[in-house]
């Protein structure tokens, strides 16, 4: 699978999902660095099929997905006892 990283997630889980076989971006790596919006990272998910993992409880509702016939999975994960997107 691919995955894109939001910024208040450190970067070492893109080395975690590549050791498990996985391709993953942080938002570090993007030309704004964590200073990218979610909208911006709602379109690097729609246009290269990656699965958004952030710690940003309302990033679906503030950037809904645009895509025709994509659908979303949304997980929940606790990390740091934090309720986690």
């Amino acid at each position: 699978m691919k995955f894109v990283v939001d910024a208040h997630l450190l970067r070492r889980l893109c080395g975690v999902l590549s050791s498990h076989g996985h391709e993953a971006v942080h938002t570090l790596d993007l030309p704004a660095g964590n200073a990218t919006s979610d909208e911006v990272i709602n379109r690097i998910s729609l246009d290269d099929l990656r699965v958004v993992i952030s710690k940003d409880t309302d990033f679906s509702f503030r950037t809904p997905c645009m895509g025709e016939g994509i659908g979303r999975i949304e997980a929940w994960f606790a990390v740091g006892g934090q309720a986690v997107r």
